[in-house]
């Protein structure tokens, strides 16, 4: 993880400790936008749902992961609250986990990988195994061009 570039969207912080770690201040879609026209790995957003609410409203997510855990909490917080207006998502698979978790995945209504130029996830084709490792979270596809 320390190897990896990090990213964090912050109106208090001005420099960061952690190794390889960019602070994002100002127009974060605007900053997000211009990183996901560059070349490189895809980009995850772990931990903050107001980041992905305000993402998801400028349209900067191309997947969405959801890990659905068969426990009732009887109040809670909403996934993206927030967002202000709906979306609507394209469900593109599901799995169900050995310990009954329900994996899904999503991309926008009206939007494919194919469109955006890019191949589906290799977790998503035929035979290949998710990487369920990699937790739930949405993310953004960087461009494939460069």
């Amino acid at each position: 993880m320390n190897a990896l570039p990090k990213f964090v969207a912050s109106t208090t912080l001005t420099n960061a400790t952690w190794s390889n770690t960019t602070i994002i201040a100002g127009d974060v879609p605007d900053a997000v936008a211009r990183m996901k026209q560059e070349p490189g790995e895809d980009i995850a957003l772990i931990g903050s749902s107001h980041l992905a609410s305000t993402l998801a409203a400028h349209g900067l997510i191309d997947e969405f992961r959801f890990f659905v855990v068969p426990v009732l909490l009887g109040r809670g917080k909403r996934v993206l609250d927030g967002l202000p207006q709906r979306v609507a998502l394209t469900l593109r698979e599901t799995r169900v986990l050995p310990s009954g978790v329900v994996a899904q995945y999503h991309t926008p209504a009206g939007t494919s990988f194919e469109l955006r130029g890019r191949p589906a996830p290799t977790w998503s084709r035929p035979g290949a195994p998710p990487p369920w490792t990699s937790g739930g979270h949405p993310s953004c596809r960087r461009s494939s061009a460069g």
